[in-house]
C-alpha cells in the first residue's frame, strides 16, 4: 500500500515515517517537491507534468531516486517553473497546455 503525499508540506513525508514506519510506501505527489520528498524516503512519484516532458522526468526521477542529487538538481531547477503550475486551481488545464507546446496534444480536450 502507499500513500500520496500531496499536502505540499514537505514535513509530512517524515511525519508519515514517523507515523506508520515502513507500512506504507510514500509517494511524492506535488511536482515541484521531488526531490525533496525523494531524499527524505519517498519512493514513487504522482505527476501532472510528466504528461509534456515524460523522458526529462523520468531521468530525473531515475537520477535522484539513485541518489545523485548534485546530477539531478539542474534539469529539477529548469522544470520547477513548470512544476509550479502543479500547485494551481488550474493544474489540469496547465499540463494540457504544456502538452499542446510540447508535443501539440489538442488543448482543449
Amino acid at each position: 500500500m502507499a500513500v500520496k503525499e500531496e499536502t505540499g508540506d514537505i514535513r509530512r513525508v517524515t511525519d508519515l515515517f514517523n507515523a506508520f514506519g515502513d507500512r506504507f510506501d510514500i509517494f511524492c505527489g506535488v511536482d515541484d517537491l521531488l526531490l525533496e520528498s525523494l531524499a527524505l524516503g519517498a519512493i514513487g512519484w504522482v505527476s501532472g507534468m510528466t504528461n509534456a516532458w515524460a523522458a526529462e522526468c523520468v531521468s530525473l526521477f531515475n537520477t535522484a531516486r539513485g541518489g545523485d542529487f548534485a546530477a539531478a538538481l539542474p534539469l529539477y531547477r529548469l522544470l520547477t517553473p513548470a512544476f509550479h503550475l502543479d500547485t494551481d486551481a488550474k493544474f489540469v488545464q496547465y499540463i494540457k497546455l504544456a502538452e499542446h507546446l510540447v508535443y501539440g496534444a489538442p488543448e482543449h480536450v
